[in-house]
This record gives C-alpha cells, sequence and structure tokens, in this order.
C-alpha cells in the first residue's frame, strides 16, 4: 500500500475512517476521492532537471531504470503465463 502525507494528524484520523466508510460502502468512490482532496497533500511534480540531479545522486542513470523496468515485466510475465 503507497504511503500518503497527510496535511495534519487530524485530517489523518478523518481520512482513515473516511477509507473505512468507503469500505463498508458508505460512502462511494467520488465521496472518497473528496476525502483524498482535503485530506492528503498533493504529490509534487518534478522537472526533467530535477530527475537527472535525483538520478545522479542516487548514482541511477536512465540504462539502469529502463532494466528494472524490463525485469520486473519479465518476472509480472511469469506470473500472468501461469
Amino acid at each position: 500500500m503507497k504511503r500518503e502525507r497527510y496535511k495534519s494528524h487530524l485530517l489523518s484520523a478523518v481520512h482513515e475512517t473516511a477509507r473505512d466508510m468507503n469500505k463498508l460502502g458508505v460512502i462511494d468512490k467520488h465521496t472518497m476521492r473528496e476525502y483524498d482532496l482535503l485530506c492528503i497533500d498533493p504529490v509534487s511534480a518534478y522537472s526533467e532537471e530535477k530527475i537527472s540531479l535525483i538520478r545522479v545522486e542516487k548514482k541511477r542513470h536512465n540504462a539502469a531504470s529502463m532494466k528494472a523496468k524490463e525485469l520486473a515485466g519479465e518476472v509480472a510475465g511469469m506470473f500472468l503465463e501461469e
């Protein structure tokens, strides 16, 4: 499960309650999306330059990223073929 960054501790509790209500069918997807927008900090968009800087800092280059994606696709394919 992905980890969300909440705007506050209180909104974290509100969102958790809304998520439970959504799982029980008390609130629908549209209402849950409104809670997401209210409670969760938006994800920052990165420019190409920022991504390049992060890769250099982490010593991860585009070729390594592509190889990781290719390997993940092969592994997923092995499970789907069964």
